[in-house]
Order: C-alpha cells, then sequence, then structure tokens
C-alpha cells in the first residue's frame, strides 16, 4: 500500500473523526489508541501504524478542528447563499 491508497485515506479520515469526537465529548484526557481505536472502528496496530504517539493524535486532531472552524467563519461571514459577500 502506497500514502496515496483509498484504504489509507479511509482509515485516516475515520481516526481523525475518533479523535474528533473524543476531544469534544471527552476532553483530551480520554484520548488513548484504546479508545480512538474503539471509536474509529479499527484495531490498535492499524492506529500505530498510523499515528504511532498521542501528541500525533491530538495534534492531527486539533488540526482539523481549527481548519473546519475557518472554513464555516469564512463561509458565514464572507459568501451569501447567493455567492456573494456579505462584509
Amino acid at each position: 500500500m502506497t500514502e496515496d491508497d483509498p484504504r489509507i485515506e479511509r482509515t485516516r479520515a475515520r481516526v481523525v473523526e475518533a479523535v474528533l469526537a473524543l476531544l469534544l465529548e471527552e476532553g483530551p484526557e480520554s484520548l488513548t489508541h484504546q479508545r480512538v481505536a474503539e471509536k474509529a472502528g479499527v484495531s490498535r496496530r492499524t492506529l500505530f501504524n498510523h499515528f504511532e504517539q498521542k501528541a500525533a493524535l491530538l495534534y492531527r486532531g486539533t488540526d482539523e478542528f481549527i481548519e473546519r472552524f475557518i472554513a464555516g467563519l469564512a463561509a458565514y461571514f464572507f459568501v451569501s447563499r447567493e455567492g456573494r459577500r456579505r462584509a
């Protein structure tokens, strides 16, 4: 499998969604490899293949949250439903 394999991308996306859910629902103290693997529906071994350290999970999860937050702000403040700038 290569880095651009769709299966790898799907697995990473599931893991990131699990990280976001755990962070939002239970806070960073709930972020363990076991909890993330269970929430993502992957094995711990698979999770470790993608994210060896807890810090990497936390970084990727917070990075994704920030990206979504900024995209939401931009959509809200700068684009109306008709596609025109609001401000």
